[in-house]
């Protein structure tokens, strides 16, 4: 388990380094390089909040405010003229290129050979066919003569909010288009990845947080298609007005899916339940949106978007410091991300709505790097939290199997001290009974014959050591599962010790010995006779009466063989699978006293002293080997 956790968390690290990069590579794509050369000298704009000026009232219009960079529109959703004039150009051929691909309607003026303005038309509600380049950024050739000043007007009528105005050349726009197409590669197959990435967590976990985060990354893959004008290039190169109306919604749906999100993620880490009211608000701008959108008022819908943005992120600001964890990584996670995404969405949110200098071009594509930020935010903290889950989960079913094994252990050790018990009252019967006859016996016939006296005190003495027996090997079972036998090797004499063993037994006469002479073993003496007497006791006690016992000693190159073969008696043949069971009696062993636990002290012991003891019977005898390695 521990290897398996490490495994995941060495997973999330080299997914972290590969999306951090991709997250790098993103936003330095996501920030056009300034113009080597920029032929605009000044910009200025004019505001139309009428929409009913004309070229001819720009000519001789005043009020122009100028600009440098980008031009906030703010969302206003009125008319703005922008007046570039222009440097001597340099020969070669130039482009006026106007910026994000999102802008609605755009009309550029330049001054045709005789004088007269020409207007060229562009933007989400014209068709991409009917632009005269074949680039994803809005670009026209500029058409005035080399050596020449110029001034070129462009009326720009949208909801977004931001617009950026260069004449560059033709190779330095072309290279833009260029990096533009590969850095939404690079994008859309990140947004992909983490898609996919979201939907394979969904489906094995079942968890609705990773299958909103998949709806996002969706969300977020149709927007950026639509806003960078990939959709009108290679889907809708022929539409009219369409795109214009998608983008809105795309929009509008993004940041309500974004709001969800969100919503759903702040329980993770234990906030306040008002802390999320600001986001089921903005989730339920997302009607009032539609509507508008629908109404033909797209840029109070846009507005109306990026308040509740700026709302939303002046309020994670605040809900970052209510969270807490106790996972101390996840807990950085998301404040260290969320921090760094507020100051991000404040840097364009507030030039887009506040009167306020634009500090950089990436307010030009914002999405790109929120998103992606968002995307690789998302994932690394539901990433985080699924492993916790999954910790939380592994470490409760450890502690489920744990519980459930000691249960089975307290049962079976209930079971076998009934089993025990019974055992012992049925063993410690026979011979007490047997006690208490004779003792009356003799207390009726205190002038017995010696010889008759004689019997009785046998089958008497008889009796008291099979209880002996009996106990012995209970407090030597016992004694073993303590842990507290310990193997003590010796130099001993292998030979004369299995002899020693076979004249020890009550009924030495019927054991046949067949020996080497010489053999010496380091090994445990003491605990090896107790062995070797427990398999003659059972030999002698349970196998043919009238067959003998043999015990053999086989030496070979690595190990000794002990061999203990009797021929079956009235209790037959062993069940093999059951021989070394703790308590195991076969039901036609019972006319004979004993306690089940003989030969499951054997194999403990021998597991004890790393030897064997197996069942390795012939056709006609029993047979039990006791293997010691030499």
């Amino acid at each position: 388990m521990h290897t398996a956790l490490q495994r995941c968390r060495a997973c999330l690290v080299r997914l972290g380094r590969h999306v951090l990069w991709v997250c790098a590579s993103v936003l330095c794509m996501a920030l056009p390089a300034q113009a080597a050369l920029d032929l605009v000298e000044q910009r200025s704009y004019l505001e139309d909040p009428e929409g009913v000026l004309s070229i001819a009232d720009i000519e001789r219009a005043q009020g122009w405010q100028t600009f440098e960079g980008p031009l906030p529109l703010r969302n206003k959703g009125i008319p703005f003229w922008v007046r570039l004039q222009l440097r001597q150009p340099p020969p070669g051929i130039w482009v006026i290129r106007v910026q994000p691909s999102l802008l609605q309607d755009i009309q550029i003026f330049q001054r045709a050979i005789d004088g007269a303005w020409e207007v060229q038309h562009f933007g989400t509600r014209h068709a991409y066919h009917g632009r005269e380049r074949g680039e994803l950024a809005f670009s026209v050739p500029y058409r005035s003569s080399p050596g020449d000043d110029a001034t070129v007007f462009v009326r720009v009528h949208s909801a977004n909010t931001i617009a950026h105005f260069t004449v560059i050349s033709t190779e330095e726009s072309q290279e833009f288009d260029i990096r533009t197409h590969v850095l939404l590669g690079l994008y859309m197959g990140f947004s992909v990845v983490v898609m996919c990435l979201s939907l394979f967590a969904w489906r094995v976990t079942r968890e609705p947080l990773w299958g909103l985060n998949a709806g996002f990354d969706l969300a977020t893959f149709v927007l950026v298609g639509l806003q960078m004008g990939l959709v009108a290039k290679y889907l809708l190169p022929d539409s009219v007005g369409v795109l214009n109306q998608l983008t809105l919604y795309a929009n509008s749906i993004h940041f309500a899916w974004a709001c969800l999100l969100f919503r759903a993620i702040l329980p993770l880490f234990n906030v306040p339940a008002w802390c999320t009211l600001v986001y089921t608000v903005c989730v339920g701008l997302l009607p009032v949106q539609l509507l508008l959108i629908s109404l033909g008022q797209g840029a109070q819908a846009m507005a109306l978007n990026n308040l509740g943005m700026l709302c939303v992120t002046l309020w994670g600001g605040v809900v970052v410091w209510f969270a807490s964890i106790e996972d101390r990584t996840l807990r950085l996670l998301f404040k260290t991300l969320s921090i760094c995404l507020v100051a991000y969405l404040l840097l364009w949110l507030m030039p887009a709505i506040a009167p306020l200098p634009l500090l950089s071009n990436v307010s030009l594509y914002p999405t790109l790097p929120s998103n992606a930020f968002t995307m690789f935010m998302a994932l690394l903290i539901m990433a985080r939290h699924t492993q916790l889950k999954l910790q939380h989960q592994t470490a409760l079913e450890q502690q489920k199997h744990a519980t459930d094994a000691a249960l089975r252990y307290e049962k079976q050790r209930h079971a076998e001290t009934s089993s025990f018990l019974s055992m012992v009252l049925h063993e410690l019967k026979n011979p007490l009974s047997l006690l208490r006859v004779a003792i009356q016996h003799l207390q009726r016939t205190p002038d017995a014959q010696p010889e008759d006296r004689g019997a009785r005190l046998t089958k008497m003495q008889r009796a008291v050591d099979n209880i002996d027996a009996i106990l012995e090997r209970c407090v030597a079972v016992d004694y073993l599962e303590q842990g507290a036998l310990t193997v003590q090797p010796d130099h001993e004499d292998l030979t004369a010790l299995l002899v020693q063993c076979a004249e020890n037994t009550a009924q030495a006469q019927r054991i046949r010995l067949e020996l080497p002479a010489n053999v010496q073993l380091q090994v445990d003496g003491a605990l090896l006779r107790l062995m070797v007497r427990n398999l003659l006791d059972n030999a002698l006690r349970y196998g043919d009466p009238h067959s003998p016992v043999t015990l053999r000693l086989d030496v070979l190159e690595t190990s000794v063989h002990i061999k203990v073969c009797n021929a079956p008696g009235r209790a037959g043949w062993p069940e093999p699978e059951k021989l070394f069971q703790k308590y195991y009696r076969a039901s036609s062993a019972l006319f004979c006293s004993g306690t089940g636990l003989g030969l499951y002290w054997v194999a403990q012991v021998a597991c004890l002293m790393r030897a064997t003891v197996r069942y390795v019977p012939d056709s006609q005898h029993i047979v039990f080997e006791l293997c010691l390695n030499r």
